[in-house]
């Protein structure tokens, strides 16, 4: 969708997308809280915690996307 210029204005100007990391939520509430809690790290953090849950996810084969 982002990539066809269908997104939000900032990422239309900022073309190509690539997804590197996802997850999975039981409900709608719980994701919001978490893209907040996400949002509120700084760039190193938000690094660092992606690393963190790819590791885990290729050690117990379970790897999201």
């Amino acid at each position: 969708m982002h990539n066809k210029g269908k997104g939000a204005r900032y990422t239309r100007s900022r073309l190509p997308v690539k997804m590197i990391y996802y997850e999975q939520f039981c409900s709608k509430s719980d994701a919001l809280k978490a893209e907040y809690r996400f949002k509120q790290f700084k760039r190193h953090e938000k690094e660092g915690y992606m690393q963190e849950r790819r590791e885990y996810h290729a050690a117990t084969e379970e790897l999201p996307g």
